[in-house]
């Protein structure tokens, strides 16, 4: 994980957690998790480019953090991303993200909350230059939807307590 501290992981708390709780386990193993996470940073940073979004306004959210903490591979790839002011040009881009095939999470949190994930070190991580929202927000997120796959998320829940009493937040 040495080269992930230098290079790769922002420092801030939620990064430094990454460091102390990642468990490549549940993944297959390291290279199936290098492999993973770098998949979804390279899709991520590919639909950036080609959708011309600013990359600083765009976070992953969902599996794709459970993913980067090794407790079960994602399905998907979701995203929460800052929506331009006009509807027709946030309902292109909404268009654009998944014609890429991401999810939209952005109907999750309202926008002031979203932006704040979005921009607020607290509440995101970065792993191969991709925001990840912060686990304890993956969290709250999923005990707030209402969803036909509530017991997979509660399944997640119980996941993301176990990983973070193995060794503190």
């Amino acid at each position: 994980a040495a080269f992930l501290r230098n290079r790769s992981v922002g420092a801030m708390a939620p990064g430094r957690q990454l460091l102390n709780h990642m468990r490549t386990e549940g993944v297959g193993g390291f290279e199936a998790w290098r492999k993973a996470t770098m998949g979804v940073a390279a899709k991520v940073h590919a639909w950036v480019d080609k959708a011309g979004v600013t990359p600083d306004h765009v976070l992953v959210d969902g599996g794709s953090v459970l993913q980067a903490f090794g407790l079960r591979r994602a399905g998907d790839t979701d995203l929460l991303w800052v929506e331009p002011d006009s509807p027709a040009a946030a309902e292109k881009l909404r268009g654009q993200l998944q014609a890429a095939g991401f999810g939209d999470h952005n109907g999750y949190l309202q926008r002031e909350d979203r932006e704040d994930a979005i921009f607020n070190p607290e509440r995101h991580f970065s792993l191969y230059g991709v925001k990840m929202l912060a686990l304890e927000e993956v969290k709250r997120c999923k005990l707030a939807r209402d969803e036909a796959d509530f017991a997979k998320d509660i399944l997640d829940v119980v996941g993301i307590d176990g990983l973070l009493a193995l060794g503190g937040a």
